[in-house]
């Protein structure tokens, strides 16, 4: 084994421990890629999914004949500096599959701290005490306002109909 190919495997060594702790798996490269390969639609929505799958199969292939004693590994300078550089796309959350669950988790209408914001205000089937913390919580406050302003309207109501 040259020093390249002693590079890469522990380059891929690496890798393969990040990944087999992400997915809490025996297989680390393996297991990602076969995950890129269950969401192969996504290959139309990122630009570098389907480089970054190529390029993990080929590492993966190489790694492989570097550890079966296979002389001709072919491997490049290029393989270990995508080992590294993927290694911490995955660390920085900016790696295929990251981004693809991201994507999936945010809502398209608006941003997650409007969404939150908006269940608390509206969470009718919050808490039942009157008090949180010493003084009224927010669904109590919302609700007290609702019915100020209804019993408002039906008093206007009542007095223009009456006169």
């Amino acid at each position: 084994m040259n020093e390249i190919e002693r590079e890469l495997v522990e380059e891929y060594k690496r890798l393969d421990l990040l990944l087999k702790d992400r997915f809490n798996t025996e297989t680390g490269v393996s297991e990602y890629i076969s995950r890129m390969d269950k969401e192969a639609g996504a290959s139309s929505i990122f630009s570098d999914w389907d480089r970054d799958y190529r390029k993990l199969k080929h590492i993966r292939h190489v790694r492989n004949k570097i550890m079966h004693d296979e002389n001709d590994s072919f491997c490049e300078e290029s393989d270990i500096d995508f080992a590294d550089e993927f290694y911490y796309r995955v660390v920085d959350q900016n790696d295929p599959l990251s981004r693809l669950y991201r994507r999936r988790e945010k809502p398209k209408s608006y941003s997650y701290e409007h969404k939150k914001e908006t269940e608390e205000i509206f969470d009718f089937a919050g808490s039942d005490d009157l008090y949180e913390d010493g003084g009224p919580n927010r669904t109590t406050a919302v609700l007290l306002i609702l019915l100020f302003i209804t019993l408002g309207v039906l008093a206007a109501m009542i007095y223009v109909s009456t006169r």
